[in-house]
């Protein structure tokens, strides 16, 4: 191996300036406390390398470091919502990493490092819509002061305001849970599909303590049982903001309903 220049092993410069400038932004000032040269590399230049080869090093060493112990200086929960509104109206694939950064006005290592890739990003937004999603339908379908078909219909008026009030390009992006069931059917996605499940569970319970609410009152006379009448609920529920996304009208939506809970009457 050829002898390194004798000028390369004397004593290293100070890091170049704009190094320093460089490394002090991510430190937090020109004064900041650096990391130590590397073992062996002292005072002096690694024998067979050039100083701007040692600096260059030592500059990726401290923006590893200070990058690592850098605090987070955004709101993750927010940065979730951002992200659940994008998958919501573009759907899985069609959502790129550029949007994810322009939805959450953070940059692509700042996600990554948050949410290590799309696929975990998706699916923790994908746990939180289902969470407050869940919690809307809650409030209502357990409300003890309505009747059990006052429930069910106060929770139809409000998916039927919420296919008007959250829209792309004029159309109604519908719900987040059925766009995945239906995009994703193909794949094989266990913690994706594990986490539909649950939500489903949480929202047919809902619609049972519903439906028996309405037994006990006299406002649903179905003989049909609590179980079936729940999925029954259900599916028009997916097929309303099925036919939303496909452009059907509010008038449309609300004879829908009616039918719905005149079935529960039969």
């Amino acid at each position: 191996m050829r002898e390194a220049p004798a000028r390369w092993a004397k004593e290293a410069p100070a890091p170049p300036l704009h190094l320093k400038r460089s490394a002090a932004r991510l430190g937090g000032g020109l004064g900041a406390q650096f990391p130590a040269p590397l073992k062996g590399h002292g005072k002096s230049a690694p024998a067979r390398r050039c100083p701007a080869q040692y600096w260059t090093g030592w500059f990726i060493t401290c923006a590893s470091v200070l990058r690592m112990a850098r605090p987070r200086t955004f709101d993750e929960g927010q940065a979730l919502e951002a992200a659940m509104r994008t998958f919501w109206a573009k759907g899985y694939e069609a959502t790129s990493t550029q949007d994810l950064c322009e939805a959450t006005g953070l940059g692509r290592s700042s996600i990554y490092n948050t949410f290590a890739s799309k696929r975990d990003l998706f699916r923790r937004a994908l746990e939180h819509y289902t969470e407050v999603m869940n919690a809307r339908q809650a409030a209502l379908l357990e409300d003890g002061s309505l009747p059990g078909a006052d429930r069910i219909r106060a929770l139809f008026a409000l998916i039927i305001d919420g296919e008007f009030e959250v829209r792309e390009r004029g159309r109604s992006i519908g719900c987040l849970t059925v766009n995945t069931t239906v995009e994703l059917a193909r794949y094989d996605e266990p913690e994706v599909t594990a986490l539909l499940e649950r939500d489903l569970a949480r929202r047919l319970g809902t619609f049972r303590t519903a439906v028996e609410a309405g037994r006990r009152d006299g406002s649903i006379t179905s003989e049909r049982g609590a179980d079936s009448l729940a999925r029954y609920l259900n599916a028009v529920i997916g097929g309303m903001r099925v036919s939303a996304q496909g452009g059907a009208d509010r008038a449309t939506l609300e004879a829908v309903a009616e039918s719905a809970l005149d079935a529960l009457t039969r």
